[in-house]
């Protein structure tokens, strides 16, 4: 995260229109931003998590030593022989780098810079180690808040399933659940469900919500075919990131045209050892999936899964009924008829 001087409009808005019940762990991030270009005036501030991989060298001294590195002198400083020249074109000449801590461990590190020669005085860099120490507390909290919401966002949703499960037997009732949850609750910006069809071997498209045509209603691909395909023979999902480059692994990309998706997911779902189809998940900007919106996926195809294998046990019964009763009507006539 960077911030400068000129970005006090931007955070004006994003305070205005933050969420009124949480500050997201972005907002504080920029907020943290705010506070160094606000308090300590520095001209530029950057939020290094310790995860990133384009961590700057001085950074990732300060996170391995757990104490600030300073540099009072960007143009001679070694550690910044790959940028100095971009650094100095800013017209930076200082930069320290401050570890933020929480419970003893490094989560990353606040970098500040100045054009001020000097700008680092002890007086100010205990007052800034002072502040990182207490914004490492105040992002973590965010991120463990935010954590904590998505996980209710995503039982939510598991919730919702399971009552349309168990209040009907109809697949569009269950589906239009299933894909609406998806789609206006959980930010996927497509999604459709493909059944495997006994008769003609093929998965047949059967609900989508958020497609901009109608195009994809007239899938039907083989269980054998690309992505989809690897889905089902490895039952595990599939994740390609980037669409545009798919060639022939994705046979419906010709009914996609003029969708602009970008990453693509393919979930097989399997109920008692048996394909029952397949849920396909498309986003038209990069995605950053975690662990835990996988183990949600996990847990929301075996819903999906589950809910197609009681529908057609529940067809399958009607039928069976019907035809004892019919049945059993033909053998009443024909007693009477004797």
């Amino acid at each position: 995260m960077t911030f400068t001087e000129s970005d006090k409009c931007r955070w004006q808005l994003m305070e205005n229109s933050a969420n009124s019940e949480v500050e997201c762990a972005e907002i504080m991030a920029e907020n943290v931003g705010y506070t160094c270009s606000e308090i300590f005036a520095s001209r530029l501030a950057w939020i290094f998590h310790v995860e990133c991989d384009k961590i700057a060298v001085i950074s990732n001294c300060a996170i391995h030593t757990c104490v600030p590195v300073i540099s009072d002198d960007i143009n001679s400083d070694p550690r910044f022989a790959s940028c100095s020249a971009a650094v100095l074109a800013e017209g930076f000449s200082v930069s320290a780098a401050f570890p933020l801590m929480h419970s003893d461990k490094t989560t990353g590190t606040l970098y500040l810079f100045s054009d001020q020669p000097g700008f680092f005085t002890p007086e100010r860099i205990g007052f800034i180690r002072a502040y990182a120490l207490q914004a490492a507390t105040a992002l973590e909290n965010a991120r463990l808040l935010e954590a904590a919401n998505s996980r209710l966002k995503y039982l939510h949703a598991l919730r919702s399933i399971d009552r349309a499960i168990n209040a009907s037997r109809d697949k569009q009732v269950i589906f239009k659940v299933i894909l609406d949850q998806l789609t206006t609750k959980l930010g996927v910006h497509a999604a459709d469900i493909l059944l495997f069809n006994q008769h003609t071997q093929t998965l047949d498209y059967f609900a989508g919500r958020g497609f901009r045509s109608n195009e994809i209603e007239r899938l039907q691909l083989r269980p054998v075919e690309g992505y989809v395909g690897n889905a089902l023979l490895e039952h595990k999902l599939v994740h390609l990131t980037d669409l545009t480059v798919a060639g022939d692994k994705f046979p419906h990309a010709q009914l996609l045209a003029g969708e602009n998706f970008i990453d693509y997911q393919a979930l097989p779902l399997v109920a008692k050892g048996q394909v029952k189809g397949v849920l396909e998940i498309y986003h038209r900007t990069p995605a950053d999936f975690d662990n835990e919106w996988l183990d949600f996926l996990e847990n929301f195809t075996d819903q999906v899964a589950a809910a197609i294998d009681r529908a057609a046990s529940f067809n399958s019964l009607q039928r069976s009924n019907a035809e004892l009763s019919q049945a059993n009507n033909t053998h009443c006539r024909n007693l009477a008829a004797r």
